[in-house]
């Protein structure tokens, strides 16, 4: 009947079920449309944030430079910078820019964290230079101690093998090598305790350290010159 023009009950029907099937599927596009754009909005307003903590430490720079074209030097309160010589060169603001830049510095977080972890590598490094160089000084007064009393044992033994009918005058006249001699027989038996003399190792030792320092030094005093470029910044 509903092909000769005439609607039935279940054409009604089928026409309401067609009709709320695509009102469904039209809602489901409005929200998904919604949703997507508020979606958009949420990335927008995420990615602008990001781009403002991105810069937050170069805005401070640029600031800084604009209005007093320098950087504060914070001496007093900063442990690395007070160790250069030379900070007045830290002052330049172009020197913070190239820093932050390098290290992929982007946040006052991440400034701070840098300069946590690298404070603990650089007091790690002075450790170990002032621990060699305290060994280098140690083995040095070994030497020197023991080229002292190599050139006084002789008398010493001299004077042990006097007889009684010598050895009084023979004491008197080497008065000053003989106490020289137990002053410096005493400072061994300090520095080297029950260990051997062995005067040629220790030059080894001295010489090896002394190679080993420099490089060390220099890799310190670049590392104390960036943690004082990040305090300034701070």
């Amino acid at each position: 009947m509903e092909r000769k023009g005439i609607k039935t009950d279940k054409g009604n029907h089928n026409r309401e079920v067609r009709y709320l099937n695509s009102l469904i599927v039209k809602v489901r596009e409005i929200k998904k449309e919604r949703f997507d754009k508020f979606m958009g909005s949420v990335r927008e307003t995420a990615s602008d944030t990001v781009k403002v903590v991105k810069n937050e430490v170069l805005e401070l720079i640029h600031r800084t430079a604009a209005k007093k074209k320098f950087m504060s030097l914070p001496v007093v309160k900063s442990k690395y910078l007070a160790k250069i010589s030379n900070r007045e060169v830290l002052s330049n603001p172009q020197l913070s820019e190239d820093f932050v830049k390098n290290y992929g510095i982007e946040t006052f977080e991440q400034l701070q964290e840098y300069i946590e972890k690298h404070s603990k590598t650089a007091d790690d490094m002075d450790t170990v230079i002032k621990s060699k160089w305290q060994r280098i000084q140690d083995l040095k007064e070994l030497a020197e101690v023991y080229a002292e009393y190599s050139r006084l044992r002789d008398v010493a033994k001299e004077s042990r093998n006097q007889s009684i009918f010598t050895k009084k005058k023979f004491d008197k006249e080497h008065e000053i090598e003989l106490s020289e001699f137990d002053y410096y027989n005493a400072r061994l038996s300090e520095l080297k305790g029950d260990a051997k003399a062995t005067p040629k190792a220790w030059a080894r030792e001295i010489e090896s350290l002394e190679k080993e320092l420099p490089p060390l030094q220099t890799e310190y005093g670049r590392e104390i010159s960036r943690i004082a470029t990040a305090e300034v910044i701070e």
